[in-house]
Protein backbone atom coordinates (compact mmCIF):
# COMPACT_ATOMS: atom_id res chain seq x y z
CA UNK A 1 0.00 0.00 0.00
CA UNK A 2 1.40 3.64 -0.76
CA UNK A 3 1.47 6.28 1.36
CA UNK A 4 3.81 8.97 2.53
CA UNK A 5 6.71 8.42 3.87
CA UNK A 6 7.29 10.09 7.49
CA UNK A 7 10.61 12.30 8.29
CA UNK A 8 12.07 9.34 10.17
CA UNK A 9 11.99 6.92 7.62
CA UNK A 10 13.63 9.81 5.34
CA UNK A 11 16.40 11.05 7.67
CA UNK A 12 16.75 7.74 9.37
CA UNK A 13 20.56 6.41 9.15
CA UNK A 14 21.18 9.66 7.09
CA UNK A 15 24.17 11.67 7.20
CA UNK A 16 22.82 15.47 7.89
CA UNK A 17 24.99 18.49 8.11
CA UNK A 18 24.02 21.72 9.97
CA UNK A 19 25.27 24.28 11.94
CA UNK A 20 26.24 24.98 15.30
CA UNK A 21 23.97 25.98 17.90
CA UNK A 22 24.53 27.20 21.66
CA UNK A 23 22.12 25.02 23.52
CA UNK A 24 19.88 24.66 20.39
CA UNK A 25 15.90 24.78 20.17
CA UNK A 26 13.44 22.46 19.42
CA UNK A 27 13.71 22.82 15.83
CA UNK A 28 17.41 22.05 15.45
CA UNK A 29 17.06 18.75 17.50
CA UNK A 30 13.68 17.75 15.20
CA UNK A 31 15.92 17.96 11.95
CA UNK A 32 18.66 15.65 13.89
CA UNK A 33 16.54 12.99 14.85
CA UNK A 34 17.58 9.27 13.87
CA UNK A 35 20.36 10.71 12.01
CA UNK A 36 23.42 8.83 12.48
CA UNK A 37 26.01 11.26 11.81
CA UNK A 38 25.47 14.88 12.39
CA UNK A 39 28.18 17.24 10.49
CA UNK A 40 28.53 20.47 11.93
CA UNK A 41 29.45 23.15 9.30
CA UNK A 42 32.19 25.35 11.09
CA UNK A 43 33.52 26.45 7.75
CA UNK A 44 30.55 28.88 7.31
CA UNK A 45 30.95 32.99 8.46
CA UNK A 46 30.23 33.68 12.15
CA UNK A 47 27.21 35.67 12.43
CA UNK A 48 26.29 38.04 15.25
CA UNK A 49 23.84 38.55 17.61
CA UNK A 50 21.96 34.46 17.01
CA UNK A 51 21.60 30.96 17.42
CA UNK A 52 25.54 30.39 17.34
CA UNK A 53 25.99 31.82 20.79
CA UNK A 54 22.39 33.09 22.36
CA UNK A 55 19.33 30.78 23.51
CA UNK A 56 16.13 31.68 24.76
CA UNK A 57 14.76 29.82 27.83
CA UNK A 58 11.09 30.22 29.91
CA UNK A 59 11.32 32.38 33.32
CA UNK A 60 8.61 33.59 35.55
CA UNK A 61 7.93 37.10 34.86
CA UNK A 62 9.84 37.01 30.75
CA UNK A 63 11.23 35.08 28.29
CA UNK A 64 15.10 35.28 29.22
CA UNK A 65 17.75 35.16 26.81
CA UNK A 66 21.38 33.53 27.59
CA UNK A 67 24.49 34.20 26.06
CA UNK A 68 28.18 33.70 25.45
CA UNK A 69 29.98 36.74 25.08
CA UNK A 70 33.19 36.34 22.16
CA UNK A 71 36.41 37.93 21.03
CA UNK A 72 35.70 40.41 18.03
CA UNK A 73 37.37 39.04 15.14
CA UNK A 74 37.46 39.88 11.48
CA UNK A 75 34.52 40.62 9.30
CA UNK A 76 35.23 37.15 7.50
CA UNK A 77 35.71 35.47 10.55
CA UNK A 78 34.95 31.21 10.29
CA UNK A 79 33.24 29.59 12.85
CA UNK A 80 35.84 27.30 13.53
CA UNK A 81 37.59 31.00 14.73
CA UNK A 82 35.58 32.55 16.71
CA UNK A 83 36.85 32.46 20.60
CA UNK A 84 35.12 32.96 23.75
CA UNK A 85 35.84 36.00 26.04
CA UNK A 86 35.83 35.30 29.72
CA UNK A 87 35.79 39.01 30.66
CA UNK A 88 32.56 39.32 31.65
CA UNK A 89 31.57 36.48 34.69
CA UNK A 90 28.91 35.12 31.64
CA UNK A 91 29.23 31.70 33.08
CA UNK A 92 27.96 32.00 36.60
CA UNK A 93 25.18 34.61 35.37
CA UNK A 94 23.74 32.44 33.13
CA UNK A 95 23.90 29.65 35.82
CA UNK A 96 21.72 31.66 37.32
CA UNK A 97 19.03 32.25 35.37
CA UNK A 98 18.86 28.73 34.56
CA UNK A 99 18.53 27.64 38.00
CA UNK A 100 16.09 30.83 38.47
CA UNK A 101 14.02 29.34 35.83
CA UNK A 102 14.11 25.29 36.15
CA UNK A 103 15.17 24.73 39.83
CA UNK A 104 11.56 23.74 40.42
CA UNK A 105 11.32 21.79 37.30
CA UNK A 106 10.32 18.01 37.58
CA UNK A 107 13.42 17.36 35.94
CA UNK A 108 15.91 19.50 37.15
CA UNK A 109 17.47 17.41 39.32
CA UNK A 110 18.19 14.80 37.42
CA UNK A 111 20.17 16.80 34.17
CA UNK A 112 21.68 19.69 36.27
CA UNK A 113 25.12 18.06 37.60
CA UNK A 114 25.65 17.33 33.69
CA UNK A 115 24.92 21.24 32.26
CA UNK A 116 26.17 22.19 35.33
CA UNK A 117 30.19 20.61 34.63
CA UNK A 118 30.07 22.04 30.88
CA UNK A 119 28.28 25.05 31.83
CA UNK A 120 29.51 26.77 34.50
CA UNK A 121 32.70 24.54 35.54
CA UNK A 122 34.38 23.78 32.23
CA UNK A 123 36.57 26.63 30.58
CA UNK A 124 36.50 26.05 26.47
CA UNK A 125 38.47 28.33 24.34
CA UNK A 126 36.65 28.06 21.19
CA UNK A 127 32.42 28.54 20.62
CA UNK A 128 32.33 25.37 18.77
CA UNK A 129 33.91 23.37 21.53
CA UNK A 130 31.72 24.97 24.14
CA UNK A 131 28.58 23.84 21.49
CA UNK A 132 29.94 20.92 20.71
CA UNK A 133 30.05 18.95 24.26
CA UNK A 134 26.02 20.61 24.77
CA UNK A 135 25.23 18.76 21.68
CA UNK A 136 26.89 16.04 22.34
CA UNK A 137 25.56 15.92 26.22
CA UNK A 138 22.15 16.58 24.60
CA UNK A 139 21.90 13.45 22.70
CA UNK A 140 22.97 11.19 25.20
CA UNK A 141 19.88 12.73 27.65
CA UNK A 142 17.45 12.16 24.31
CA UNK A 143 18.99 8.37 24.31
CA UNK A 144 20.12 9.23 20.10
CA UNK A 145 22.96 7.39 18.38
CA UNK A 146 24.22 10.22 16.32
CA UNK A 147 27.70 10.77 15.71
CA UNK A 148 28.93 14.41 15.54
CA UNK A 149 31.18 14.72 12.78
CA UNK A 150 33.23 18.03 11.35
CA UNK A 151 33.99 16.44 8.28
CA UNK A 152 32.70 14.41 5.87
CA UNK A 153 33.08 13.95 2.16
CA UNK A 154 29.39 12.43 1.84
CA UNK A 155 26.17 14.43 3.16
CA UNK A 156 22.22 13.12 2.55
CA UNK A 157 20.84 16.05 3.85
CA UNK A 158 21.87 20.16 4.75
CA UNK A 159 19.66 22.12 6.85
CA UNK A 160 19.84 25.55 7.86
CA UNK A 161 17.87 27.58 10.18
CA UNK A 162 17.93 31.45 10.05
CA UNK A 163 20.55 32.63 12.46
CA UNK A 164 18.58 35.59 13.62
CA UNK A 165 14.96 34.39 13.29
CA UNK A 166 14.83 34.11 17.36
CA UNK A 167 11.80 31.98 18.75
CA UNK A 168 10.25 31.20 15.17
CA UNK A 169 9.81 28.03 13.48
CA UNK A 170 10.83 27.57 9.64
CA UNK A 171 7.52 27.60 8.03
CA UNK A 172 7.30 23.88 6.97
CA UNK A 173 7.49 23.14 11.43
CA UNK A 174 5.11 22.68 13.54
CA UNK A 175 5.54 21.71 17.07
CA UNK A 176 4.34 20.01 20.14
CA UNK A 177 3.05 21.53 22.54
CA UNK A 178 4.12 20.38 26.21
CA UNK A 179 3.50 21.54 29.83
CA UNK A 180 6.15 23.91 30.87
CA UNK A 181 7.31 25.73 34.20
CA UNK A 182 5.70 28.99 33.80
CA UNK A 183 2.63 30.03 32.14
CA UNK A 184 -0.64 28.86 30.85
CA UNK A 185 0.52 29.48 27.05
CA UNK A 186 2.64 27.53 25.32
CA UNK A 187 6.05 29.40 24.82
CA UNK A 188 7.46 27.40 20.74
CA UNK A 189 10.67 26.71 20.41
CA UNK A 190 12.40 27.49 23.55
CA UNK A 191 16.41 26.12 24.14
CA UNK A 192 16.36 21.95 24.67
CA UNK A 193 17.04 22.48 28.15
CA UNK A 194 13.43 23.50 28.42
CA UNK A 195 12.07 21.11 26.93
CA UNK A 196 14.30 18.50 29.08
CA UNK A 197 13.94 19.84 32.43
CA UNK A 198 10.55 20.16 32.32
CA UNK A 199 9.66 16.72 30.76
CA UNK A 200 12.52 14.16 30.97
CA UNK A 201 12.36 10.57 29.66
CA UNK A 202 9.71 11.76 27.38
CA UNK A 203 11.54 14.46 25.47
CA UNK A 204 12.43 11.89 22.37
CA UNK A 205 8.77 11.55 21.72
CA UNK A 206 7.98 15.22 22.30
CA UNK A 207 10.41 15.80 19.38
CA UNK A 208 8.97 13.21 17.35
CA UNK A 209 5.96 14.36 16.84
CA UNK A 210 7.43 18.13 16.41
CA UNK A 211 8.77 17.10 13.43
CA UNK A 212 8.80 19.36 9.97
CA UNK A 213 5.77 18.60 7.26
Amino acid sequence: MGGVLSLNSIFANMIIKGPSFFLPNIEYFSKLQNAEKFVLDLNIKYTKQSFANRCYINGPHKIERLNVPIFKGSKYQRFSEVEISYVENWRQRNWRTIENCYRKAPFFEFYEPYFREILLESHHEKLYLLNNDILSLCLKLLQWNTTICHEISDIDHSFDIDYKKERKFSDDFTSKSYLQNFGNEFVPNLSIIDLLFCKGPESGGILNKSNPN
